[in-house]
């Protein structure tokens, strides 16, 4: 049974919960999407589960941190391949997929502007392309998947950080793997995921 009054609460960005939110829309959960403005955090981050965000609220429990919460939403919405060895491919994947993204992260919240250049430079030029030759090699031989033969977390994380890259050096990173290309092109299509990234609030992270 699936289970019910789900509420994801994260900041008013996209962040370290769209991935999750990814999984919670292409597993056709009913849920809500709670977000806290930044100037609001202060006043709330006590009643919080562990002073962080984001964490779900599922039938009276809650849930932080966004592996924890990203591996319970795809645990429950058929998300998480077809046997332990496949959930353990999926896992690896969205750990190699934080790497790359709190790399993003840290140089995008860097204040020393000059440190922040090099930073992204480093991102584009070490961690993206080494999160891309991961994902190209799980998809060589004309797979559609990164794991398995449907789609699951492993292609919804890191398509939902990917899909944000419409120009500039992140475009050109993916370009050179065709299979990844091919991959952002495939998940983005997906009913469900269209129409979520059609109509979900529009925020500069």
């Amino acid at each position: 049974m699936a289970p019910s009054n789900v509420k994801l609460v994260y900041f008013n960005g996209r962040g370290r919960a769209e991935q999750i939110r990814w999984i919670l829309v292409q597993g056709g959960a009913k849920w809500e999407d709670k977000r806290i403005e930044f100037a609001d955090w202060p006043s709330v981050k006590s009643s919080t589960p562990i002073g962080s965000l984001p964490y779900l609220e599922s039938d009276g429990q809650s849930v932080a941190t966004s592996g924890a919460v990203a591996l319970y939403a795809a645990r429950e919405y058929g998300l998480i391949g077809c046997n332990n060895l496949e959930a353990a491919l999926i896992h690896m994947i969205w750990e190699c997929t934080q790497d790359a993204f709190n790399a993003s992260v840290k140089a995008a919240f860097c204040e020393d502007k000059e440190k922040q250049a090099e930073m992204f430079k480093e991102y584009f030029s070490v961690s993206l392309p080494k999160l891309l030759k991961l994902l190209a090699g799980r998809l060589s031989g004309g797979k559609d998947w990164l794991v398995g033969k449907k789609v699951s977390m492993a292609d919804l994380v890191t398509v939902s950080l990917l899909e944000q890259y419409k120009d500039g050096p992140g475009l050109e990173a993916i370009k050179a793997h065709k299979g990844v290309y091919e991959l952002v092109q495939r998940v983005t299509a997906l009913p469900n995921i269209q129409k979520w990234i059609a109509n979900r609030p529009q925020t500069d992270l």
